[in-house]
């Protein structure tokens, strides 16, 4: 589990809570025993701990419907209004989290590629490493991918062998304006699409020539980042 430190992890309930919302002042009912992995928190107890720091600090209140205590099974909570303009401030600030979307292709014979080659690359130049496959989540994987896009400084999109969900998130982040990183495989070059091909890819033949170049490139396009721990 990433190394969240309380106040990302409050964030990110925050922002769980908010994609539950059909709009803003709805009613969300939680289950602390059930939804505290929401909170990437450890165990029930942690997760009400943020609730109530949340709720202290103006950005989630008690609504009208339900429970408005801890004692009862299921919770009710609403995002306040300050909250839904923290969420709009902190979207600005996404830095914080310093995570890079990872967009490739999940078959077995790329295993060894992102092990070995692009995590480790990412790491080592300072930042968080996510893939929607590699964490646990129980979001909606189609809105959790675009979440965690969100979420993300930039993005690496290894389109070697050509699977249509790469191509779809990294053009989503186009349209975010994020920066995206391209790689291929160097056997698998003349199969980019046509749309993308004019972008500047990074060309690799084996995972050592990858993780060393998409290092330089990171570091050269975004920048090293060294006063924090990234996420391993």
């Amino acid at each position: 589990i990433p190394d969240y430190n309380p106040a990302d992890k409050q964030l990110l309930l925050l922002r769980a809570i908010a994609r539950k919302s059909k709009y803003p002042g709805d009613s969300i009912s939680l289950l602390p025993g059930f939804d505290y992995p929401l909170a990437w928190a450890s165990a029930e107890e942690e997760f009400l701990y943020y609730i109530r720091s949340l709720i202290n600090r103006g950005l989630l209140a008690w609504t009208k419907e339900g429970p408005q205590a801890f004692g009862d099974m299921a919770i009710a909570i609403e995002v306040s209004a300050d909250g839904w303009d923290y969420l709009d401030q902190s979207a600005q600030r996404s830095a914080e989290f310093r995570q890079v979307f990872v967009a490739m292709s999940f078959s077995e014979s790329m295993k060894t590629i992102w092990i070995e080659a692009i995590k480790p690359a990412i790491v080592e130049a300072g930042y968080k490493p996510y893939r929607i496959d590699v964490e646990p989540h129980i979001d909606r994987i189609d809105a959790k991918i675009i979440a965690e896009i969100k979420n993300s400084l930039f993005v690496v999109a290894d389109v070697t062998e050509q699977k249509h969900g790469v191509y779809f998130e990294a053009g989503y982040a186009l349209g975010r304006n994020l920066p995206v990183i391209w790689c291929v495989k160097k056997d698998d070059l003349s199969s980019i699409h046509f749309d993308t091909r004019q972008y500047n890819h990074i060309v690799w033949d084996s995972p050592e020539q990858l993780k060393e170049k998409l290092y330089d490139t990171i570091c050269a396009v975004i920048g090293k980042r060294t006063d924090d721990k990234a996420s391993k």
